[in-house]
């Protein structure tokens, strides 16, 4: 009996690992580097978050020739951006609002600066507003112009 329940548990554990795996990072990466990421992936499965733009962001990497650790310190990045995010943006925040919350953060947008956008946007999608701060401020407008541009037109614009 013990050892049928041993037996139960290895399987159990086994297919738990098997799920965590992304088949399309095989082969990409050297063994450690997947290894990272998936467990970063992981996470932030764990934490409610989307995990497609964790694995894109590796493949992206992957496809420019990034190095490994370069590629997994991304990932981590990423995925520390889209708690940050979600956390501004609320419970409710899409995969492609996240993601546009990301990208501003990375581009010099703050957190709370994405909480405004949502707040004025009342309930509709933040996803084109907070891809035009990022824009704006990656472009060079400083980040308090950029802000007050896209929340003077946020409230009554549409997607």
């Amino acid at each position: 009996m013990k050892r049928v329940a041993g037996v139960t548990l290895l399987l159990v554990l086994g297919s738990a690992t098997a799920r965590a795996q992304e088949p399309r990072l095989a082969g990409r990466l050297p063994e450690s580097a997947r290894q990272r990421i998936e467990s970063v992936i992981d996470s932030a499965r764990a934490l409610g978050l989307p995990t497609e733009p964790l694995i894109d962001r590796a493949l992206e990497g992957s496809a420019k020739g990034a190095s490994p650790d370069l590629i997994a310190n991304a990932v981590v990045r990423l995925r520390d951006e889209l708690v940050v995010v979600r956390t501004a943006l609320g419970e409710s925040a899409s995969t492609a609002e996240l993601t546009a919350g990301a990208s501003a953060l990375r581009a010099g947008a703050r957190a709370n600066d994405l909480a405004r956008l949502r707040s004025l946007r009342s309930g509709r999608p933040v996803t084109i507003a907070a891809a035009v701060l990022a824009d704006l401020v990656a472009a060079g407008v400083p980040a308090d112009t950029a802000l007050g541009a896209v929340l003077a037109i946020a409230r009554d614009a549409e997607d």
